[in-house]
């Protein structure tokens, strides 16, 4: 008996909600239960029906749903598309994923493969339909789902799992549960009610008209929100993304069913057990094995080498994964690390601190316990090498668990970790507002040794903090420190620079330095005065009567040098500062001068680059030398003479110059804030766009809904008309003022 399809006014309806149910061969009686209980007026949601076999399981046939199901049935072939109204069958030992609103279908041929099915259909429904997806695990035994429900639940979709009490199999249902990520723990009877309330609840706050109204509502609750989960888990949420914080508490509200955003404040205040699932809910653990794999290669390749190189046999080599959720991330590195140093007779002692502000989630990546569908992400070697298959689930090995430390931490009020090498902060700081990322940079700064590394996320950048790190690789997200000397930020809680004090080391008292104090007065006696700056002219470092040759001029102050230089060295130390760093050479130029009360001094200027501080230092050495008198006003005097008009003109271009400067820098920071809002207002149109392509399909569905109606009238009509005609009775139609509208044929005999 082949399948039925969906009707055909529905086959072209774009789902408003989409409904993942995955449970192994032994639920087919539950199965059964929930697709009975289905209401047919389900015209919006559609239903991916997913089984967890092994080469025995009993499977769930195409027929038997047939004769159970209110809807119709379909069996997933490659390029089908995701309708309404319709359960999806996904065939046995299948792996399915949907893009662009059709299922791609290919055969599981690994046992891993086989092993997490519902974790490879769950991870594609969170991408695909984000908050508009619901995930529901049943009986059975592995830990298949957990992976997905946990990717669904980032997502912002709502999650359903059958309460290991009363299910048959219940590794299924606690390995989600264990990995968190669960909104509803319900029993057989009541899943399929749970089911579709929660997908009423999506559809409403989805539409055009309630989901605007209520994220406004949400946003003006912002701040007493955050002082009731401040009040009870003492952490601070105020400065965190407001989209972000708007996005998590809506889905608290379709999971508790709540129409206004008061209502869920009222309920907040009243349960200190809501308070603690929206703490959890703002806390997004979404990470895996090698995630991004691109950006994992390049720090295989380009940084953790150069790291292991640096480090003697004797010290540690300290990594810093901030914000580790789960630990996928922090054994990923691990993994590379062991695989450096594995061949090495003299190993550097490895030692990577992963930390988080997740108890839950520290505690998992403690287990060092993942579901097999990680053999997804971790290449086969490793997984051989680094992971233990046991009661259905991949352990860590032990030599690698032993090189992580996982604590509890919060990267913006606790203290820092220092001497680092290599700080990893991924797709963290994308949660939080601007101002907290601009502490945290300096925080970044201050952990890591000298040349250390940090590694940033995908949708991170380190824009407006070029002065204390150097872009590696821009698209790995991989940037170097640099040697600039800054303070602690005032805005880090004074807790961290009461820390740091500890660490401040008493000098000890030193025989005299010989050699120093002789290149200090053979300073003081050549006329030479000079200043340390970075690679963009930022000045940190000078010496004693520099102002003779810089001065601060009017309006915000400006740190680089060739801005505060006078104004007739201006264009001269400009190209000088720009060649050096170009051809990292040191370059001189004995041709300039400037004014003083008693005349016209000649000038000197020497740029030096610093290489002694490292290979990719970027520090530059500028010195001013007084070469004498170079002009005279005398009468006599047969060199040229600058004339007060020459040095007025020379005024006003410098004035110019450093006006269209200003104009220049301007310009290109409000080019910068414009690309972020134009990446911001780019996602928001492409959601836009994906809501307008789902609003026409639905009006080209009610198109043709009215299409088949006006066709259906039509043979109605005609139908009629061949009637009367057949009958062979003369009959007349008259409207209410006796016009003829229609007549039979009879009609003309008489």
């Amino acid at each position: 008996m082949p399948p039925k399809k969906p009707a055909e006014r529905e086959s072209k309806l774009k789902p408003t909600v989409v409904v993942g149910i995955g449970a192994s061969a032994g639920s087919v009686r539950i199965i059964r239960s929930v697709l009975e209980k289905l209401k047919k007026s389900s015209r919006k949601v559609a239903y991916v029906l997913v089984q967890h076999l092994d080469e025995s399981g009993k499977k769930l046939t195409i027929d038997s749903l047939l004769k159970f199901s209110p809807l119709p049935v379909h069996v997933i072939t490659e390029g089908l598309r995701v309708e309404a109204g319709a359960v999806f069958w996904v065939p046995p030992h299948s792996t399915v994923s949907i893009k662009k609103g059709r299922f791609s279908l290919k055969p599981a041929k690994t046992t891993e493969q086989k092993l997490a099915v519902i974790d490879s259909l769950f991870i594609s429904l969170a991408e695909e339909f984000a908050n508009s997806t619901v995930g529901v695990v049943l009986s059975g035994e592995g830990s298949d789902g957990a992976m997905g429900i946990h990717a669904i639940n980032n997502a912002g979709g709502l999650t359903i799992v059958q309460n290991p009490k009363t299910a048959e199999y219940p590794s299924m249902p606690q390995s989600a549960i264990a990995l968190g990520g669960v909104d509803h723990i319900v029993d057989q009877s009541e899943i399929s009610t749970v089911i579709e309330r929660n997908a009423k609840s999506i559809a409403h706050h989805s539409e055009a008209e309630s989901g605007p109204k209520i994220q406004n509502q949400i946003t003006s609750l912002i701040v007493p929100i955050c002082e009731v989960l401040f009040n009870v888990t003492k952490q601070d949420f105020k400065h965190y993304k407001t989209s972000t914080l708007v996005r998590r508490i809506q889905r608290r509200m379709q999971v508790l069913q709540l129409d206004s955003a008061d209502q869920y404040l009222e309920r907040l205040t009243n349960s200190e057990e809501e308070t603690s699932a929206l703490f959890r809910e703002l806390l997004i653990n979404v990470t895996s094995f090698f995630r991004d794999t691109t950006a994992f290669d390049a720090l295989k390749t380009e940084v953790l080498p150069k790291l292991v190189e640096s480090t003697k046999p004797n010290e540690k080599l300290r990594i810093w994964i901030a914000g580790c959720a789960t630990g996928e991330e922090a054994y990923t590195i691990a993994i590379l690390m062991f695989e450096l140093v594995a061949g090495l007779e003299n190993r550097p002692e490895i030692q990577i601190i992963a930390t988080d502000i997740d108890p839950h989630a520290l505690n998992v990546a403690r287990k060092g316990s993942y579901p097999l569908s990680i053999a997804n992400y971790v290449p086969a070697e490793f997984l051989t090498k680094y992971f233990t298959k046991r009661g259905g689930r991949l352990h860590v090995a032990k030599q690698i668990r032993e090189l992580c430390l996982f604590s509890i931490h919060n990267l913006i009020s606790d203290p820092p970790f220092s001497q680092i090498d290599l700080v990893c902060c991924r797709n963290v700081l994308i949660y939080l507002g601007s101002h907290l990322q601009k502490k945290l940079f300096p925080v970044f700064h201050y952990a890591l040794k000298k040349n250390g590394y940090l590694f940033l996320g995908a949708s991170e950048s380190l824009t407006g903090h070029k002065e204390l790190f150097r872009a590696i690789n821009p698209k790995a997200r991989i940037a170097q420190k640099k040697a600039t000397a800054i303070r602690m930020p005032s805005a880090i809680p004074s807790s961290v620079n009461n820390y740091l004090s500890h660490f401040h080391e008493i000098p000890k008292e030193a025989q005299p330095d010989l050699s120093m104090i002789g290149q200090r007065i053979a300073l003081d006696e050549i006329p030479l005065r000079y200043a340390v700056v970075n690679d963009e002219g930022h000045i940190l470092s000078g010496s004693s009567g520099l102002g003779k040759y810089v001065e601060i001029g009017e309006g915000p102050f400006q740190n680089s040098i060739v801005k505060l230089s006078k104004p007739s060295l201006r264009p001269a130390l400009r190209r000088a500062f720009a060649l050096a760093k170009e051809e990292k050479r040191k370059v001189v130029d004995e041709t300039l001068s400037i004014k003083t009360e008693t005349g016209t001094e000649r000038v000197g200027i020497i740029v030096q680059p610093m290489p002694q501080l490292g290979e990719e230092s970027s520090l530059y050495w500028i010195a001013f030398q007084y070469l004498g008198v170079s002009l005279k006003t005398a009468e006599n005097d047969a060199g040229p003479v600058a004339t007060a008009a020459d040095l007025e003109i020379v005024d006003r271009l410098e004035r110019e110059v450093f006006v269209l400067r200003e104009e220049l820098d301007r310009t290109v920071q409000d080019l910068e804030a414009s690309n972020e809002e134009l990446k911001s207002s780019n996602e928001e149109l492409l959601s836009m766009n994906e809501e307008l392509q789902s609003t026409n399909e639905e009006m080209e569905t009610s198109k043709e809904e009215i299409q088949l109606v006006n066709d259906t009238l039509q043979r109605v009509n005609a139908d009629l008309e061949n009637l009367l005609a057949g009958t062979q009775i003369a009959t007349l139609f008259l409207d209410e003022k006796l016009r003829i509208r229609s007549f039979t044929p009879a009609i003309t005999e008489i």
